[in-house]
């Protein structure tokens, strides 16, 4: 694996000693690995990977794409800039605590229950848009290691589109075609 740059994918957090023990052979050979992970709840503290390993979240990922930013930007900060413009006057404790309540009880609300649901609806499962948009676009990789098995639906979309590598693989070491 000398000089190669090989992104692992991770949603599941499954064989979770594997990656970290592969990522960090292959940056110790001189290579670049980049391990994408589901849930990092799921995982190790990321100091459990070596510092020349780079580790994405795809929650991370998921709230850097536009429609996460509209959202965010209509629910949460239209409103704190307004409790900010009121909390200017003499109402300044009223308006912080509104607009806590406000978050809490209405956008939390609102975002769980209507913006998740219906913009997973209408965008289906976009993780793999998300990849080959934020990480593929930017790194060309030599090998993609498929980690576990929630992986394999978004590394079979990303190879259906020929935007994902050289060499797919369920392990770092043997080819998967």
């Amino acid at each position: 694996m000398t000089g190669k740059t090989v992104l692992f994918l991770a949603l599941g957090g499954d064989r979770q000693r594997i990656v970290i023990q592969d990522a960090a052979r292959v940056a110790s050979d001189g290579g670049r690995a980049v391990v994408v992970i589901g849930d990092p709840t799921v995982w190790p503290t990321p100091r459990r990977f070596s510092r020349r390993v780079k580790v994405l979240e795809l929650p991370t990922l998921e709230a850097a794409a536009l429609p996460a930013v509209v959202a965010r930007k209509t629910l949460y900060g239209l409103p704190r800039r307004l409790c900010r413009k009121v909390g200017r006057l003499p109402l300044m404790s009223w308006s912080s605590a509104v607009g806590e309540t406000y978050e809490r009880r209405i956008a939390d609300v609102l975002h769980a229950r209507l913006f998740l649901p219906t913009y997973q609806r209408l965008r289906g499962d976009n993780r793999h848009r998300l990849l080959r948009r934020l990480v593929l676009a930017k790194t060309p990789f030599d090998v993609v290691v498929i980690c576990d098995p929630q992986s394999i639906p978004v590394a079979a979309r990303l190879a259906r589109r020929r935007s994902i590598a050289k060499r797919l693989t369920y392990d770092l070491d043997g080819p998967l075609g």
